[in-house]
């Protein structure tokens, strides 16, 4: 009895302890991430990509399931019947069996057919893939942008308040001009505006590059609310950005993009896909040829049973179907015709697209290399003045003008050579990642 009761307060005592909370499993920290690991592991965890990649295995399925039209068929029919007159019932007993020869819109062209079809998913899928994969570049780029930025926002943003109080000191007690004063101030209100923009920015791209790679990182450019003091960031973005632009003639990407880019390759299975329907609705008025045996027994009095069976070759053909058949074929002749329009018109847009972005990035390549010379001049600028404030030639007003000048350079540096890759990014998606792409 003792155990029993002890027995019991141990149930009663688990049974109302309060249920453990759920502890999540903490998310990898990568310590480094390239764009082109980040672009693998978007293709991996994107639902939408791997929704496409199951409607590519549906298609294949609808592939060997058009050739199972070539399996063998076979039934059982079972038959009771009482006649009047007849005092014993009437059974029957019969096994049919039926095999395809040939039919030739049967289910090697129905196969062919899907096989068209499946083809054209694949490279509807690519475009996905691509797009995705210009989506994460550009928001990795702007990533890596704030991350780059993120100790010349500091120091914009110290000396820029340095040089606007000494100003405001100067010009209070009568040693600054007035127009020089407003100057000061119309400066130190565009650098602070760059960076409150900065600071806006933070948050949107790092939660932008988590949705399209479908993993939490943890960029923490800014301090966070536990740490106050922490700026490192837990992932460091790592990227080349000393690509030297090289552009070949515009033709050369043309010829590229109506090769390699998939809604132009989508679009001819389409047309072949048509093709294909046509051919079936055409060979509909041929024969088709079946293998057929049966084999039973039947007993219609009390007699017996009698055994039977029965083998041949039968052909099966529409002999006044052609109406049908010729509107079938009309058609998928109209539906060719449709695709064959709808990729002209893809490969004018591409054509389009692939200028565009081509002449963008020309323009964009000229504007990274003014403002590398922007940077070096700024920064040899700011080395001559630091030189005339150690002898005392000029005051530290002037120096920190020129260290906030060289600063906004290296940011605008920066803000041009993601711009100008962004535009590169645009340019390989219009020719379709091409592997023998040059740019």
């Amino acid at each position: 009895m003792k155990h029993i009761i002890l027995l019991l307060l141990i149930f009663l005592t688990s049974y109302t302890q309060p249920a453990r909370a759920y502890a999540p499993a903490e998310s990898t920290t990568l310590a480094t991430l390239s764009l082109e690991e980040a672009i693998e592991i978007a293709h991996k965890n994107k639902p939408s990509l791997q929704a496409l990649e199951q409607r590519i295995y549906v298609n294949k399925v609808e592939e060997r399931k058009a050739w199972a039209g070539y399996y063998p068929t076979a039934n059982f029919l079972g038959d009771l019947a009482q006649q009047s007159g007849q005092q014993v019932l009437q059974t029957t007993a019969i096994v049919q069996g039926q095999q395809l020869v040939y039919d030739f819109s049967g289910p090697q062209a129905q196969a062919k057919r899907a096989q068209k079809n499946t083809e054209a998913q694949r490279y509807f899928t690519q475009q996905s893939y691509n797009d995705v994969r210009l989506d994460v570049a550009r928001t990795f780029l702007e990533c890596w942008r704030i991350q780059q930025q993120n100790e010349a926002i500091r120091a914009l943003n110290t000396s820029s308040q340095a040089v606007f109080d000494q100003a405001s000191h100067q010009n209070k007690v009568n040693l600054l001009d007035k127009n020089v004063f407003l100057k000061n101030a119309e400066d130190y209100a565009n650098d602070i505006a760059t960076v409150h923009v900065y600071h806006d920015n933070l948050e949107i791209f790092q939660r932008r590059l988590e949705f399209l790679m479908g993993q939490v990182i943890n960029l923490n450019i800014l301090p966070s609310e536990k740490t106050k003091s922490s700026l490192v960031p837990t992932t460091k973005l790592v990227w080349n950005d000393d690509h030297e632009i090289k552009l070949e003639p515009v033709n050369v990407y043309h010829a590229l993009a109506i090769e390699n880019h998939p809604e132009i390759k989508e679009q001819q299975k389409n047309i072949e896909f048509q093709q294909e329907d046509e051919k079936i609705a055409l060979n509909q008025h041929l024969p088709r040829f079946f293998l057929h045996g049966q084999t039973g027994a039947t007993r219609k009095d009390i007699t017996g049973f009698r055994n039977f069976h029965s083998f041949g070759l039968r052909m099966d053909w529409d002999i006044f179907n052609l109406p049908i058949i010729d509107y079938q074929a009309k058609q998928a002749r109209a539906r060719k015709l449709e695709a064959t329009l709808l990729k002209q018109e893809i490969e004018n847009r591409v054509r389009s697209d692939v200028e565009t972005a081509y002449y963008t990035l020309a323009l964009e390549a000229s504007r990274l290399r003014a403002e590398k010379f922007h940077y070096a001049r700024a920064r040899n600028e700011f080395t001559l003045r630091k030189q005339e404030m150690d002898t005392g030639l000029i005051s530290t007003v002037e120096l920190s003008t020129a260290k906030t000048t060289w600063e906004n350079a290296q940011i605008a540096l920066i803000n041009q050579k993601v711009i100008t890759e962004v535009r590169r990014q645009e340019l390989l998606h219009k020719c379709g990642y091409s592997e023998k792409i040059v740019v």
